[in-house]
């Protein structure tokens, strides 16, 4: 998982690299373009949580999926001014 800059991947999932989540958990960018935090406090839940999620909902850009259980394969941080050129980080940096 990396840094999001651009538009030429849009991530599943995303996190604040600035300002995580009080217990780390990453958001998994719904169909509809809102952020649902991972439930949980343990990478175990979180992975749960994950694998639900992309069963029900799947992966909106599969580069680099490899299963559920590394779901942070199509994850990225986004940052306040680096990853405002990524949509999706954009978005997600504008409503926290």
């Amino acid at each position: 998982m990396g840094l999001c800059r651009d538009n030429s991947w849009q991530p599943t999932f995303v996190h604040d690299i600035d300002k995580p989540e009080s217990n780390g958990a990453p958001h998994y960018v719904m169909p509809n373009g809102q952020f649902e935090k991972l439930s949980g406090n343990t990478a175990a839940e979180w992975t749960a949580h994950a694998c639900k999620l992309i069963r029900a909902y799947g992966l909106r850009d599969p580069a680099g999926f490899t299963t559920c259980e590394q779901y942070t394969n199509v994850q990225c941080g986004c940052q306040r001014g680096a990853s405002e050129d990524n949509s999706t980080c954009a978005r997600f940096l504008a409503g926290r």
